[in-house]
């Protein structure tokens, strides 16, 4: 969605329409592509799509920051009695905030700012030539360094090992998922409420935009509550949770999509505009559309 620049589509009465071009400097008019990439096949056939590409990068780096416990505490004697007190009291959800603030107000440019939850830890990307990937990782190093998380960087096979196992992470057991979207400085707050639910679930996800994947263990009805109480946690325009994978019985319990908030009547008018006899993908749109 992020990366489509232009899409051919042909309305239901037969018309076709383009949006975009094929290069960025062409991209002009309303943004159909994203619109189209959202509707799940309920306002049009898409014909043909472009997208943005990147160069593969010559080379590649990813910092391994282990946020779950303070290294300054490992093995340090020289920490007088007060200090080890005030680090051991800092909550790992609080100093992850503080490494991924950092990060973005760095000058760092990473390609991925990835959230795990078991351990509790962040993969940080660099992909660039050999030297910049090497010398921002190193970057990296020091500000996770500094706010008291240890730090592994990956290269090569490894690299490419932990980046696909990050992939699996939320769908190799059973359990719902959800899709998490919410400002960045609310994640640790919401890590720290999951925590305290008792529920057993983890979370992966691009911890420097908000959008995460979070899988809920547990029978339909405790994955209920959660679900219910995440929804209720976000005010408008804060936050959603929209469930991607759940059985029949968690199904019957909850929407899938949550509240719509005030576009639902904007999203009907879309609807209509575009397939005013409901006959493209009836009911699989966002909220029933």
């Amino acid at each position: 969605r992020d990366l489509i620049i232009g899409i051919d589509i042909v309305r239901i009465d037969g018309t076709a329409a383009k949006s975009g071009g094929i290069v960025v400097k062409n991209v002009a008019g309303y943004d159909l592509g994203r619109l189209m990439t959202g509707s799940f096949g309920s306002l049009a056939v898409i014909t043909s799509a472009t997208f943005k590409l990147y160069p593969i990068p010559a080379a590649s780096r990813t910092v391994v920051i282990d946020v779950s416990e303070d290294a300054r505490l490992k093995g340090s004697r020289h920490l007088t009695d007060t200090r080890s007190a005030s680090l051991s009291g800092e909550r790992p959800f609080d100093r992850l905030d503080a490494i991924v603030s950092s990060l973005l107000a760095s000058q760092l440019t990473p390609t991925a700012i990835e959230l795990e939850t078991k351990p509790l830890r962040l993969l940080v990307r660099f992909e660039s030539i050999e030297a910049a990937a090497t010398e921002q990782a190193r970057q990296a190093t020091r500000i996770a360094e500094s706010n008291g998380a240890g730090t592994t960087i990956v290269a090569g096979a490894d690299e490419t090992a932990l980046w696909e196992a990050h992939e699996r992470r939320a769908w190799e057991d059973d359990g719902a998922v959800i899709k998490l979207t919410l400002l960045p400085k609310d994640l640790s707050a919401t890590l720290a409420w999951l925590a305290s639910t008792g529920e057993a679930w983890e979370m992966i996800g691009r911890a420097g935009v908000g959008a995460l994947l979070l899988r809920v263990d547990g029978d339909a009805a405790a994955q209920a509550r959660v679900l219910k109480d995440l929804r209720a946690r976000f005010a408008p325009g804060r936050g959603s949770a929209v469930l991607v994978r759940g059985s029949e019985a968690l199904k019957a319990l909850v929407d899938v999509w949550g509240p719509p908030g005030d576009s639902l009547p904007l999203m009907r008018a879309v609807k209509q505009q575009f397939d005013p006899e409901g006959l493209l993908n009836p009911g699989r749109g966002p909220f029933g559309l």
